[in-house]
Formats: structure tokens, C-alpha cells, sequence
């Protein structure tokens, strides 16, 4: 959408050599070359975390990160940091001021690829937890409902309020249908 709405829709590069002839966000860099995100590994997919950690948290929860990557099989192909904030919602992941771990994982599409990522997934989720934070709930579900619960307190009172609105359960996913 950006460049629909900003005027500049030269590269960063032309923009650059062009000394300054227009403003270019530094993602705007991808938008000739978005295919390089593209999957074309059939043999793996791509996974995406994210962790929501206390300020002073943050250096612990890299330092299992890094042990753990190293204990698994799954690749990391990006990571990145940012900053989140307590949201007036039942299922905050934030919490309150926090840092968040995003991590672009890859796995063998296999047993066990899966088994290894579940393996992963619940060693971070429970780093996590031991450290005062909470986890993005994925579309892998490889966590426990008490690991849910603990990450979000207010679980139980979400699926009430869903119940009430919708009384048949017309609206399922496989996290509802899991954890509701």
C-alpha cells in the first residue's frame, strides 16, 4: 500500500543516487523483490513465533533462544525485536510494557520436522512463562491449555463471552474447539 499512498515509488537505491529526490522507507527496498520471501523449498515451511518478555527479561530469554536453536533442527531465518504495550483486551499477550521476540523459523515438512518444532516450541513457550512473559499463540499448537492459562489468565472469561454470542459455536477454529 505504501507506495500507493507516498509518491515516491522509486527503489531505495535510484532514490539515493538521485540525491534525495524523494523520502524512501527503508523497507521500501523489497518492493521490487518480494518474491525472495516465497517458499520454494516443498520440503520445508516456514514458522513464525513471537515472545512477549519483561524489559529486564529480555538477555535470559536469548540466552536459552540461542541454546535451544542449537538443540533443534529447525533453522532460523530471521529474528527481530520490538517494542509492545498492554492492550484493553481479554487475551493481552503484552501485559504491559514488554519487548517482543519475533523468530522466522524454517522446518522439514516431516514427522520429524514437526516433532522437533513442537519440541522447540514448548521449551521456548515454557522459558517464556519461567520469565514472567507469554507467547503469541500460533497455528501450531504444540503448548498446553495450563501454559495457556498461565500466559492468559483471562482465557476462560474470552471463551464465556464467546459462548454467549455465539451460543451454537457456529464460529470454531481448531484453538476453540482445542481450548474452549
Amino acid at each position: 500500500m505504501l507506495p500507493r499512498v507516498r509518491g515516491c515509488v522509486q527503489s531505495r537505491n535510484e532514490a539515493l543516487r538521485a540525491m534525495e529526490a524523494c523520502m524512501v522507507a527503508r523497507n521500501q527496498a523489497m518492493y521490487e523483490s518480494l518474491g525472495f520471501l516465497q517458499n520454494r523449498l516443498p520440503q520445508y515451511t516456514d514458522v513464525l513465533h513471537e515472545y512477549f518478555l519483561p524489559h529486564d527479561q529480555i538477555v535470559p530469554f536469548l540466552d536459552d533462544l540461542r541454546a535451544q536453536l542449537g538443540a533443534h533442527d529447525a533453522q532460523l531465518l530471521s529474528a527481530s525485536i520490538r517494542s509492545v504495550h498492554r492492550e484493553d483486551i481479554l487475551l493481552d499477550y503484552a501485559q504491559g510494557e514488554r519487548f517482543s521476540v519475533v523468530l522466522y523459523l524454517s522446518q522439514a515438512v516431516s514427522e520429524a520436522g514437526n516433532e522437533d518444532m513442537a519440541c522447540l516450541t514448548r521449551a521456548l513457550v515454557a522459558t517464556s512463562l519461567e520469565l514472567g512473559g507469554t507467547f503469541y499463540l500460533p497455528y501450531q499448537q504444540h503448548y498446553t491449555r495450563e501454559q495457556v492459562v498461565q500466559a492468559y489468565p483471562r482465557l476462560d472469561e474470552f471463551f464465556a463471552v464467546k459462548r454467549r454470542y455465539d451460543p451454537g459455536m457456529r464460529f470454531q477454529n481448531s484453538f476453540s474447539a482445542r481450548f474452549g
